[in-house]
């Protein structure tokens, strides 16, 4: 349910199910998305559970994954799955928690309350789950808010209306033969309910204060006819957005003493009690539940004849009466018809209690029972309807419309057929969609324009507007069930779902289309990790200017907004230079990696620690050496998220990875190898080696410096790290370097040495140190350090632990000297950094599993770990597990 706290019909309609069903045959779980004041927990049964996944006043996951500042945030942004012209009481925050909650289900059966809430089931639950979508409103009524129901319709195991009419309307519109279509109405209160007298002056009308409920309309009627009936009352029971403008509209009519707008109450049984007519003015209607209390009281009902809902249980002139919708002067005329005469108020009311018989507990309950054993012997599952299924973690290219369906980590799951590969390779799914789209165009003579768009891992192409007929031709006649077609004008979606052309009709929206993104469904053979949009070939419609004679584009590129009609050709080809942006230098990855466990190592460093022991205790912690197997899972990042790194090479100490294959195309280089000095082997100390790793062997220009516990977390374009003129980016750390003397941490050693060399230089103070992120490098820069400042390299590279000597060569120092000759800038990435063993870090890495916001991660050992060494192992390799499934090409299958 959407807020199961809110007491209206539907919530009260919830609770009368849950009332009649044996709970020591079925489980119940109340899952309510948002938590107002908790009140459901004392409505409900006690053997129900109430579970709140969002408190609605602070926007706090009640879950305790996210923390307060982040569920904030996410609830601050629209959501990714629900339009909010469909039902606009989603966000991120609702998204996120959704999500989290019914992929954890199996072996139930989950039935929604809204259209929106039946999607959001059909996305996440797993094959082993039923969904029951209930229709408590006319559906025929919601217009576009019924959107989300059919696109749910493949997953559905039954969908239950409240009358026939209703029944029959959903059941016309639905393409599945596999649907369950069944009609259970509401049923009365198990409460007693006392039977009016129907002596009193008083109406009494409840519901929510909202526009459907049309109270003024009802407000208008008793306006009418007040004179002529001095000593009767209306009251309305209820809460809403219009309560303010409803009040406004009594206080005009000078109506206050004789209208009153009381606030929703627990129960009406009691009101029932002291009213003679119930009074309903709503211009749609599903199945009143009120109107069936009213009646258990023998209350009778003058209600608007809506499309469905009063016509269901009021049988006019019998048990109540029926008006002419919206007609204020015949809802007056038909309460003052009631209102003179006590006897057909009594006539009425008797037959209205007598008409609640069908809707007694024990009858709604048996249809319930039913349902829910053919549900149970039923076959049907979502995974044999081919519905659907996880999809991929999209991430960012620089497009500011994935910014947004991204913040929360990945698009909606869509109907998908996979095609399963080894691994995945982002750069061959780019290409071989880059090709079918060429090949698709061709076959229809096509002329087309190839374009430069933003990031790296797309394609795009430009059409004639007046060949987007032929375009959609040929998208019809696609018989791969795994291609699929997304709908996009300029930057913004106009389809939740994708299209897939082999195996449904085109939705209506691609008329409105001039961006379609195409693309195939890669995955291995386990479904662990998917590439599909992200590196799509997108075809742009490009619009034809009749005054200026040029085409327009209808979005930004990075090559040319507009263009004559014979520069597209049947092969695309625009005959000119490398765009000035584009990256097409060889960037090289190059590790530090130490194995902590290893004997032989631990004994090369013990035998150099007698000679340190005036060393500050944090230069040896064991911290600084603690091997989790990172390495593995920061290479995995790598060559998930930037394929186009040229070589990996790993710098360690007479060591080699466990995991890493003989014939793997990563070198690992030895320190020996690398250090002119042999004396100054081995080394425990991360600034001696940073100062050698310039002279690794055919090492390209440009390289990335990382440390093994930095890992990629969505698709890298090479442009964060460099421009195309081969200027390296620096990204700066907050933290600021402060000299405490003795008190000076040896972190900080090589900052402070850093500053005070580099202001003798360039006699320019610098303030901050560096994000602990991939560090972007120029070889030669390096080169040319070394050679300015050879005694001071040679003194670090002395020294076997850190030493208040230091400098940190890769980490900090070459940066800001590259900027001060011109060969670095400052740029900006959006990194994070988790401590292990810290209290927080379970919560923390349950959140990065799932999140794409942030393209790097630095994981830190804390301290003074507030976690066992097993609790936090085991947190850290369930998150690789999540985030990291898949194997590189380097390792070895055990």
């Amino acid at each position: 349910m959407t807020t199961a706290d809110a007491n209206a019909g539907t919530e009260r309609a919830i609770q009368a199910q849950i009332e009649n069903l044996d709970d020591s045959v079925h489980e119940i779980e109340v899952v309510s998305i948002y938590r107002q004041d908790g009140s459901a927990m004392q409505r409900f049964p006690q053997s129900t559970r109430i579970r709140y996944l969002i408190n609605q006043d602070d926007k706090s996951d009640l879950a305790y994954e996210l923390t307060l500042g982040r569920s904030v945030e996410l609830a601050n942004l629209p959501s990714n799955l629900i339009d909010a012209a469909w039902d606009n009481q989603f966000n991120a925050l609702s998204d996120y928690s959704i999500r989290k909650y019914l992929s954890s289900l199996s072996n139930a059966v989950v039935m929604t309350t809204t259209p929106a809430l039946a999607y959001l089931a059909s996305l996440f639950v797993n094959s082993t789950v039923k969904i029951v979508a209930q229709e408590h409103r006319a559906t025929s009524e919601r217009g576009v808010g019924i959107t989300p129901l059919l696109l749910a319709q493949d997953s559905l195991a039954a969908v239950v209306s409240l009358n026939e009419e209703n029944n029959n309307w959903v059941r016309s519109r639905f393409d599945s033969k596999n649907i369950i279509f069944r009609v259970i109405s509401n049923s009365i209160s198990n409460d007693f309910a006392p039977k009016s007298l129907l002596d009193s002056k008083i109406i009494v009308a409840a519901g929510r204060l909202s526009a459907a409920k049309q109270f003024d309309h009802l407000i208008g009627a008793f306006s009418q006819i007040s004179d002529e009936f001095p000593d009767w009352t209306l009251r309305i029971f209820g809460s809403g957005p219009d309560g303010t403008k409803l009040r406004n509209l009594i206080s005009r009519g000078n109506l206050s003493s004789r209208i009153q707008i009381l606030p929703a109450v627990e129960t009406l049984n009691i009101e029932w009690a002291k009213a003679s007519i119930h009074a309903m003015a709503s211009r749609s209607e599903g199945q009143s539940l009120v109107i069936l209390e009213a009646a258990a009281s023998g209350v009778p009902t003058v209600a608007y004849d809506c499309p469905t809902g009063p016509r269901n249980l009021i049988n006019d002139g019998v048990n109540g009466r029926l008006v002419e919708l919206n007609s204020i002067t015949g809802l007056s005329a038909a309460l003052a018809e009631l209102m003179r005469s006590d006897s057909l108020r009594s006539e009425l009311g008797n037959n209205a209690q007598e008409s609640t018989v069908p809707f007694l507990p024990i009858s709604i309950s048996t249809l319930w029972n039913d349902l829910l054993t053919d549900i149970s012997s039923s076959s049907l599952s979502i995974g044999e309807l081919e519905t659907e299924v996880n999809s991929e973690s999209e991430s960012i290219d620089n497009n500011p419309t994935d910014l947004i369906e991204d913040s929360i980590a990945s698009d909606p799951p869509v109907e998908a057929q996979f095609y399963q590969v080894e691994s995945i390779d982002i750069e061959l799914a780019k290409t071989e969609n880059y090709q079918f789209v060429r090949a698709l165009l061709e076959s229809k003579d096509l002329e087309f324009f190839a374009l430069e768009p933003y990031g790296y891992f797309r394609n795009s192409l430009a059409i004639r507007e007046e060949d987007k007929s032929v375009l959609l031709e040929a998208f019809s006649e696609i018989t791969s069930p795994n291609i699929a077609v997304r709908c996009e004008k300029g930057n913004a979606r106009l389809t939740h779902l994708d299209w897939y052309p082999s195996r449904s009709a085109a939705p209506y929206q691609i008329a409105d289309g001039n961006v379609f993104r195409v693309f195939n469904h890669y995955t291995d053979s386990l479904n662990t990790k998917v590439v599909g949009a992200v590196a799509s070939t997108d075809i742009e419609v490009w619009e034809y200017d009749i005054d200026a004679k040029v085409y327009r584009a209808p979005r930004h590129n990075r090559l040319v907004d507009q263009i004559l009609g014979d520069q597209f050709k049947i092969d695309g080809a625009n005959k000119s230079p490398m765009l000035w942006s584009r990256i097409d230098f060889p960037i090289d990855v190059v590790y530090t990696w130490v194995d902590d466990t290893d004997p032989e190592w631990k004994e090369r460093k013990n035998q150099h620690l007698p000679a340190e022991e005036r060393l500050h205790p944090l230069a040896t912690s064991e911290v600084r050496f603690r091997n989790r197997d990172e390495l593995k899972y920061s290479i995995r990042s790598v060559r998930t998220f930037a394929p186009w790194v040229n070589k990996i090479y790993i710098v360690t100490d007479a060591q080699r990875p466990s995991w890493l294959i003989d014939n793997s195309d990563i070198e690992v280089i030895d320190h020996r190898e690398l250090f002119p000095d042999s004396e100054s082997t081995p080394t425990f100390n991360s600034h001696a080696i940073e100062s050698v790793l310039h002279r690794i062997p055919g090492l390209s220009e440009h390289f990335l410096y990382l440390n093994d516990d930095v890992m990629f977390m969505r698709y890298q374009d090479p442009e964060t790290f460099f421009h195309s003129n081969g200027i390296a980016k620096f990204f700066q750390s907050p933290v600021k370097i402060a000299d405490l003397e003795d008190k000076t941490e040896p972190h900080m050693w090589a900052a402070i040495n850093n500053r005070r060399i580099l202001a003798s230089l360039f006699g320019r103070n610098i303030t901050q140190s560096m994000l602990h992120t991939p560090h972007a490098h120029r070889k030669s820069v390096l080169c040319e350090v070394e050679q300015k400042f050879s005694d001071i390299f040679a003194t670090v590279r002395s020294n076997r632990f850190r030493a208040s000597t230091d400098i940190s060569l890769l980490s900090s120092f070459a940066q800001y000297y590259g900027y001060f000759t011109g060969k670095y800038l400052p740029g900006s990435i959006r990194y994070t950094y988790c401590a292990i063993g810290s209290s927080t870090s379970r919560q923390r890495f349950r959140e990065l599993a799932l999140e794409e916001r942030f393209d790097v991660l630095a994981l830190g050992e804390s301290n003074e770990p507030e976690l066992t060494s097993e609790d936090a192992d085991a947190i850290v390799q369930s998150f690789f597990d999540v985030k990291f499934p898949m194997r590189s090409k380097d390792e070895k299958r055990w």
